[in-house]
């Protein structure tokens, strides 16, 4: 999946110079991670500050992904798409 990324956005910074700077914050963050013995996954300190995650953590599918969430934070970024979800969904599927 990570090839796939890096693939996107090289074209999206050869398409547009001004993306340089978008580009740089979203690979500063990227890191590589290895399951410990137990399977598990320890999200690094400074990413977790900048997602706000401390105490509970909401893990939630997305088709292709997984992610964590400050239950907070996803209770309040979740009401503004259910308010849409008919009109996607009519989009989606006709």
């Amino acid at each position: 999946k990570w090839v796939e990324v890096q693939e996107r956005l090289l074209e999206y910074r050869r398409n547009d110079p001004s993306a340089w700077n978008h580009v740089r914050l979203i690979v500063a963050n990227a890191v590589e991670v290895s399951p410990d013995k137990q399977g598990r996954v320890l999200v690094p300190a400074s990413l977790q500050e900048a997602a706000g995650l401390s105490g509970t953590v909401l893990v939630s599918g997305n088709l292709d992904r997984v992610e964590l969430w400050n239950p907070a934070t996803y209770s309040e970024d979740v009401r503004e798409p259910v308010d849409d979800l008919s009109n996607f969904v009519h989009r989606l599927f006709g």
